[in-house]
């Protein structure tokens, strides 16, 4: 029970921290039958996190999950908790089960890289020492 209130508790994270950039974001947002933990329409772009509790034995899931909503030309950058390994490049290694800033700075990172973040969003994100969203996050 604690792993699942973890898992959902990073994924509230990273969609507050989403929601600040991209007004648009959804959590848990159902694809052709698959939920996408957070999903940003406006630049066609679903994050998923991967706590290594759930995903330990699913790398065969979570590919196949990457490739039909590639197929729909949407990107999919993974947020993997250790010791899980990337699926793709774009995806983002959390060291630790609680989410840092560094991890969410390193997933803009992956989304700029995509060309879906311009530099000025970018560089205004990772200039702030801490989370952006913390009275959304708390409410």
């Amino acid at each position: 029970m604690f792993s699942l209130w973890i898992r959902v508790i990073t994924e509230l994270r990273i969609y507050c921290e989403l929601k600040s950039l991209f007004p648009d974001t959804c959590f848990r947002q159902k694809i052709q039958g698959k939920e996408i933990d957070v999903f940003v329409p406006s630049i066609k772009l679903g994050v998923e996190y991967d706590s290594a509790f759930y995903h330990q034995d699913k790398d065969n899931e979570d590919r196949a999950k990457n490739s039909l909503m590639e197929s729909l030309g949407l990107n999919v950058i993974r947020v993997r908790e250790q010791p899980l390994d990337r699926i793709s490049n774009l995806d983002v290694i959390a060291p630790t089960r609680q989410l840092s800033k560094n991890d969410v700075n390193r997933l803009l990172e992956s989304i700029a890289h995509v060309g879906a973040l311009n530099e000025k969003l970018l560089a205004g994100y990772l200039s702030e020492k801490d989370f952006v969203s913390n009275e959304d996050f708390a409410s």
